[in-house]
């Protein structure tokens, strides 16, 4: 129960009808009684039982019945175990200092009380900064240990102190805790935007010099990305643009660059919001070329996410179609079928994808990908190909020009290759459909 100490709550359920809805923070727990001691926004204190409290996980009010509490602090009551084996002396210190009686000395063995509040405190607390930087990476490995761990964080409070911790000297630290808090789910990111904390990567982003950091900023950008419920902030903060400016100062940083692709491509995933949209006012895909074609063939990273940035691209909007057409995004995904190796099936699929909708939307997309030689590298990429969604995925690529196309491709590789294919593939409905088909227009 320690572990809810300094968490944000909501009061509820109470026959004082008045006091229903009023928000305050946890201050203290009676085990005798069972109560909870809340100290509202008014500066008046309560106790009640924990029937009557939800906990504020950001703006959102969740129930928190003793089963809940348990499993959402579970996690992090524990700190001895969440500390066990780490290198994180000034904070265990610090901890056992505030867990002795006062006037007393620690004891080495004590029990290490408070959970994540424990360890938030430490991050703004009076501990100095070697504590404070030991208590985000305790965070931070609190966070990675799954929704639970991130959602302790959250309730006590974590998005605000790392936010503020951020920008001092324990700023690595509390980037990497939250990268991982904002990878939650949409709780969590909430949180962590509420917390000011896309303004605040973008910020870093752009001016920013240390390599680890600044991919700790784009990989949170990256995670508050990964759905459409912050697309709004991350647009505002100006996300795009701060990871492209990473992008140009840092070309040849491969590591660096793959979490920039990354971030970009979950930008590009939103069809609302503007997340798409702002990449390319950005000149997101003429940076995600270039790193695509200096960087492509060294970096498995920069393939896979510059592929996954295309796609996204490519089927959003006519405007994002557009730019992909302008920028030399469908002769880059012609370069990414060439140059992924056989193990990358995934990112190989993604690069035909960009050419499937481009060539479906309309006759400038078909022209761009004829030119680039996008339906030889498609056809070649599935005469090789064992995975049976990028057969297919070349099979939609190719039919695009096949079918809407005034081109005579019957003289091509075309037909053999989709011939070996239905003998390789007799099993495979979607293969043997869609091969028929093809073989069938070109008149075999």
């Amino acid at each position: 129960m320690a572990a809810l100490l300094g968490s944000a709550v909501v009061l509820k359920g109470l026959s004082r009808a008045e006091l229903n809805d009023a928000r305050g923070h946890a201050v203290s727990y009676d085990e005798s009684t069972g109560r909870v001691g809340v100290r509202l926004a008014s500066g008046r204190c309560v106790a009640v039982r924990l029937a009557n409290l939800s906990l504020l996980v950001g703006s959102e009010a969740v129930d928190l019945s003793t089963t809940r509490e348990a499993r959402l602090h579970a996690a992090a009551d524990d700190l001895n175990e969440l500390l066990d084996g780490e290198p994180l002396d000034a904070l265990r210190a610090h901890l056992a200092q505030r867990a002795a009686r006062p006037g007393c000395a620690p004891s080495p063995r004590a029990r290490l009380a408070g959970g994540a509040a424990a360890l938030v405190e430490a991050v703004g607390g009076e501990g100095g900064e070697a504590v404070a930087a030991e208590a985000c990476l305790a965070l931070a490995k609190l966070a990675g240990r799954g929704a639970r761990g991130k959602e302790a964080v959250i309730a006590a409070g974590g998005a605000a102190a790392l936010a503020a911790a951020a920008g001092g000297r324990a700023g690595g630290a509390a980037w990497r805790a939250l990268a991982s808090v904002a990878n939650g789910g949409e709780a969590c990111k909430r949180a962590v935007v509420e917390a000011g904390v896309a303004r605040r990567a973008a910020d870093a982003a752009r001016r920013g010099e240390d390599r680890g950091v600044l991919r700790l900023c784009c990989a949170t950008l990256a995670n508050l990305a990964n759905g459409e419920a912050c697309s709004g902030a991350l647009v505002e903060a100006g996300a795009a643009a701060a990871v492209v400016g990473v992008m140009k100062r840092f070309p040849g940083e491969a590591e660096l660059i793959g979490d920039a692709c990354l971030a970009l491509a979950n930008l590009a995933s939103h069809k609302q919001g503007g997340g798409a949209e702002s990449v390319c006012e950005a000149d997101g895909v003429a940076m995600v070329v270039k790193a695509v074609r200096a960087l492509g063939e060294s970096s498995p990273k920069v393939r896979h996410w510059g592929s996954a940035a295309l796609v996204n691209l490519a089927s959003n909007n006519g405007e994002c179609k557009e730019a992909v057409i302008e920028s030399g995004g469908v002769g880059a995904a012609v370069h990414l079928l060439q140059i992924c190796p056989c193990g990358e099936a995934e990112a190989q699929k993604m690069a035909a994808g960009v050419l499937t909708h481009i060539s479906s939307s309309g006759e400038a997309g078909r022209h761009e990908v004829t030119a680039t030689g996008g339906v030889a590298a498609a056809t070649k990429c599935m005469s090789t190909a064992d995975d049976v969604p990028l057969i297919e995925e070349c099979m939609r690529a190719v039919a695009s020009m096949v079918f809407a196309s005034d081109e005579d491709f019957r003289t091509s590789a075309i037909p053999a290759v989709l011939e070996n294919i239905l003998l390789r593939f007799p099993t495979e409905p979607r293969v043997q459909d869609m091969g028929r088909a093809l073989l069938t227009r070109l008149g075999r």
